[in-house]
């Protein structure tokens, strides 16, 4: 399903339909049941059930899945969306369906924009929590940012210099400070937090911060640096 069906086709049944107004706030969800068999039987009834339960939604068939698409001004936007990441789970559980949803957003210019991010959703949150039914897109602009920066380099290429300085520290004298570095960041810098997690005396934790600085050469005052090297640690994990 391309922009220029979705917008031309679904904008159209909006407007004259359910006269919603061009900037009210939405979100865009596709539903995706993996048994054709299931689809097939099931899809209308769903479609029309959607809309029974949501009074200003619209539901409809396309390329092999569901969207849907929810108004989150006529549903009172704060607690619709709560109230869609509860519905859709125990709607879909019994068809084995999963449903990705876009952020919300203003304008119909946006559909094919949100339609995409929804596909996404689906595609990320299946990979990384395959357990789950319901994925919004808010969980995995991050995953799909740092897959997307990497352009014609491979991860390994992007890790900071310093902490690639780091880590081969690690490696060749078998200390931990790349693990004293992630544990300083994972506790947003705060050094109480970090000792915790790393079961080292505070004063061995701050040595080690030190140390960090002189091998690596690192700015703990630079947000920049910061902000890389944390970055740097996604990619290590996908790396890995």
């Amino acid at each position: 399903m391309g922009e220029p069906g979705l917008y031309s086709y679904k904008v159209r049944n909006i407007l004259e339909n359910h006269s919603w107004k061009p900037f009210d706030e939405i979100v865009l969800v596709v539903i995706s049941i993996s048994d054709r068999a299931t689809f097939e039987l099931s899809a209308t009834y769903l479609c029309r059930q959607l809309e029974a339960d949501w009074q200003h939604s619209y539901a409809l068939e396309m390329n092999g899945n569901i969207v849907w698409i929810v108004n989150l001004t006529l549903n009172a936007a704060l607690e619709s969306e709560e109230r869609l990441s509860r519905y859709l789970p125990f709607a879909l559980r019994e068809l084995y369906g999963k449903a990705g949803a876009s952020d919300r957003f203003r304008g119909f210019n946006n559909l094919g924009l949100s339609y995409k991010q929804a596909i996404l959703s689906l595609e990320y949150g299946q990979r990384a929590t395959p357990h789950l039914w319901y994925f919004p897109f808010s969980n995995c602009t991050l995953a799909y940012m740092i897959d997307n920066m990497k352009g014609i380099f491979p991860g390994e290429m992007l890790v900071h210099q310093g902490l690639e300085k780091l880590m081969q520290h690690d490696r060749y004298n078998n200390t931990d400070y790349t693990k004293t570095l992630f544990f300083y960041i994972q506790s947003n810098f705060n050094t109480t937090k970090a000792v915790e997690r790393s079961f080292v005396h505070r004063t061995t934790f701050l040595r080690r911060l030190e140390r960090i600085k002189e091998i690596g050469g690192i700015d703990f005052d630079s947000p920049d640096d910061m902000l890389h090297i944390a970055l740097s640690f996604k990619l290590i994990d996908q790396i890995t």
